[in-house]
């Protein structure tokens, strides 16, 4: 996962879990806090997340992008 370009952490599990078929299941994974960035706090930040799902053998790739604006009034805290 990347934030802002930099790398943030590495999001890995081998724990096996069924999802059926017409779902959705939220995970939550915890990784480290990234350093406080050099720019304006107030501004929104870019993620980024690239992998591969691997289920039965079968490989998946995994993409997506987003950004993370800044709640107001909550110094350092994005949504």
């Amino acid at each position: 996962m990347e934030l802002d370009g930099r790398p943030l952490g590495r999001i890995e599990s081998a724990e096996a879990r069924e999802i059926p078929p017409r779902s959705v299941e939220l995970y939550r994974f915890s990784l480290p806090a990234p350093a406080r960035p050099a720019r304006d706090e107030s501004a929104s930040r870019r993620w980024r997340l690239l992998g591969t799902i691997t289920v039965e053998g079968r490989r998946f790739p995994l993409e997506a992008e987003g950004r993370l604006d800044p709640v107001p009034g909550r110094p350092r805290l994005y949504r």
